[in-house]
């Protein structure tokens, strides 16, 4: 993929991002701990690297499925989407993937998780959100849906929007001579 194209790219996502005048809709651990007293939550985890329509389908059909709910979602750092992804991962940084998450309006909430990833399932059991939604095929399924339904709430799985993922579009952007 060329250099200077994604480079355009991201100024253009910071240019937009930053003229919108868009509410921030990021929080802290302790600010979601206090939501979680207020309101009902669903939770949908993730790295969001590179925004496509397979994580707009998520979020959508994650708010759909439960309307009443505050949509919050967890997206891993920098330093856990490497532990987990490798050392060319991920490609976009933690703050131009939250700036391009809090423009989706389906989106209450956004928590940068900066934690341990295996600190999730703690996090997860103090704020009891009343569902987790989680694309069929997500390499964490059995640990989230075991984790929610613990708790008592429910687990939903998404069809995978097909011909869409972030690493087959590096893949397909590797391929690619220009």
């Amino acid at each position: 993929m060329r250099k200077d194209f994604l480079e355009e790219t991201i100024w253009i996502i910071i240019y937009f991002s930053k003229h919108l005048k868009m509410q921030s809709k990021v929080i802290t651990i302790t600010e979601a701990l206090e939501i979680s007293k207020l309101s009902k939550l669903t939770l949908v985890s993730g790295s969001f690297d590179l925004l496509h329509p397979g994580h707009l389908h998520l979020l959508t059909s994650a708010k759909k499925l439960s309307p009443d709910t505050k949509l919050l979602v967890l997206v891993l750092d920098d330093e856990n989407i490497k532990r987990r992804k490798g050392p060319n991962r991920p490609i976009n940084p933690l703050k131009l993937r939250i700036e391009q998450l809090q423009g989706i309006k389906e989106v209450d909430y956004i928590l940068p998780w900066t934690e341990k990833w295996e600190e999730i399932a703690k996090f997860v059991s103090t704020i009891k959100p009343d569902c987790f939604v989680a694309v069929k095929g997500d390499p964490g399924i059995e640990n989230k849906q075991q984790i929610i339904e613990n708790l008592g709430g429910k687990f939903i799985t998404i069809p995978k929007l097909q011909g869409y993922s972030t690493t087959d579009l590096i893949k397909s952007f590797r391929s690619t001579t220009y």
